[in-house]
This record gives structure tokens, sequence and C-alpha cells, in this order.
């Protein structure tokens, strides 16, 4: 029996729902099939994902447009970008049902709570929109939603998915926008690998995204059933199953149909360039390989 290839894949977060379709490509033997056996390492707050590609620990990164940016501007690595798994970001701005913010416009008189790495994003849209930024009152966000409850905020920014299912459970209408209809128009948990590395293992980069896309394709076909038969196992336990049900719905929503995952349209990807752009980063400083991600490749 030939050696199977070996990747590790540096997760932006937790072994939550936010990356199921990996494990059950993992559970379903769709790696092995490939040829691959996958190691996932969970991220945490503050870890910067492609650092691991940088320092040897993984080949895969998942990780935001925004941070490989920063990333590759700030050491000169040359990383390629080689598919997105979120066609939109899961980024949001989450108010009040008695008070919606429905456009950057509204955040006007406002307190905003902004974690931040996103801080620039929110100013950069104000500036975009045409919205005064010196009239909004930006403060850092310390994953506290339940300040917006008691009104001492009017509005935060923060993946939507865990705190609108808090928001549910405690009966308290919330209204959400995501950052991505607001203008900016971000992938998230794009694929990312060192432009060495992609050069010197193209086929199997595709063997990967293909078995990965494979597992999200099964994913999507019943949203309960992988985070029961995987808890305790691929998945954290650190949280309830209704919860995880839940985010895998969620997220499933932003990954565009079955057919398009992974792949990364050109008007798409230019709408990336556009927002890296006005937040300071040269338009060359990611390499995006839409070949590598397009269906045809992946089967």
């Amino acid at each position: 029996m030939p050696e199977l290839d070996r990747l590790v894949v540096q997760a932006s977060w937790i072994n939550d729902a936010e990356f199921i379709g990996y494990f059950a490509a993992m559970a379903q033997g769709h790696y092995a099939d490939a040829g691959i056996v996958v190691e996932h390492r969970p991220g945490y707050s503050g870890l910067v994902p492609e650092s691991a590609l940088l320092d040897g620990t993984a080949v895969i990164a998942l990780s935001s447009p925004e941070s490989v940016a920063a990333t590759s501007t700030r050491t000169g690595a040359e990383f390629t970008i080689i598919g997105a798994q979120f066609q939109k970001s899961p980024l949001a701005l989450i108010s009040s049902a008695k008070a919606p913010l429905r456009a950057i416009s509204d955040l006007v008189g406002k307190v905003i709570a902004v974690p931040p790495a996103n801080r620039a994003l929110v100013e950069w849209l104000a500036r975009d929109t045409g919205v005064d930024r010196t009239r909004i009152t930006l403060i850092d966000y310390d994953h506290d939603a339940g300040r917006l409850m008691t009104g001492e905020i009017d509005g935060f920014v923060d993946f939507a998915i865990d705190c609108t299912f808090r928001f549910t459970q405690e009966g308290y209408g919330s209204h959400t926008v995501l950052m991505y209809d607001l203008g900016a128009r971000l992938f998230n948990n794009v694929v990312v690998v060192t432009t060495a590395f992609q050069n010197a293992n193209r086929d199997l980069l595709r063997r990967w995204l293909n078995a990965s896309r494979l597992g999200w394709k099964e994913n999507a076909i019943d949203f309960s059933r992988f985070p029961a038969e995987l808890r305790n196992g691929y998945l954290t336990s650190d949280r309830s199953l209704e919860a995880e049900v839940h985010a895998n719905r969620e997220f499933s929503k932003l990954m565009g149909q079955s057919h398009q995952y992974f792949t990364m349209s050109k008007s798409d990807v230019a709408a990336n360039d556009h927002v890296l752009s006005g937040l300071g980063y040269s338009p060359k400083v990611l390499v995006w390989d839409r070949q590598s991600s397009l269906s045809r490749l992946l089967g």
C-alpha cells in the first residue's frame, strides 16, 4: 500500500462547526481516498494562521484576506490563496431589532464595539461610503454581546453566529447585516499556502481541495448529522449540540451553492482587492490562484 501524503492545516479558530466539512471529509475517508492524511490544528483568539506556514508547523492555513495581506506586507513572504471557504465573510454588524443599524450611515451618533483587528475595516467603510468617521464612536469589543442587551452599546461587529443564537435563546430581538453587504466584500477562511509550496505541490493541493469539497457537500445534506456524529471526537464538546447545528446551518449559507465551494470568481477577487487597497495594502500583495479552485478541476 503506498504511503499517504501528510498535510497539516492551521485553522483560525477552535474545532467547531465553522470547520465541520473538513472533519466530515476525515471521518468519511475522503482524504484517505485522495491519498492524504490531514492533521487539522485548531486556532485561538489572536492567532495569525498563516504564520504557521512561515515557521513550518503547517502547509495550509485558513485565514482572512486582511490577515494574509498584513502578514505578507510585514514579512515579505509570498503567499498564494487557492480557494475561499466562505464566499461571504461571516463578519457582521449586530444591533437591536428595536433600533436596527442597516447602513454605515446609521452608525453616526452611535457607540459601536469593534474588535481591534476589524477597526480599520469599519473606518474604511465609513470613508468609502462618505460617512464622517468622527461622528461614530468606536470602542474595543470584548466579546460581551450582553452589552447590547443592556444598552451600553448600540451595536457591535463580530461573527454573528454564536451571539444571535444566544439572543434567540434569551428572547432578545436582534438585527444582523453582513459587513459584506455593507460594502466590505471579503472572503473568509481563504485557503492559503506559500507560493513555493504551491509550485511544488499543485496536484496534492487539488486533491485536498477536492476531498474537502466532498466533505462539505455531504455536510450540506443534513446539517444536524455531523454535529452529532463528530461530537467528542473531531468537534469540540464545549458547545451545546443545538448551538453547533445552528452554527453549521448558518455558516453553510455563506459558502454558496455546492458547485461553488472554494471557487473565487474574477469579480469577487477584484472586490477583495478593492477592500484591501482601501486598507492600505498594495494591489499586488496577494496572489489569487483561481485555477486551483475552479469546480472543473475539483471533479
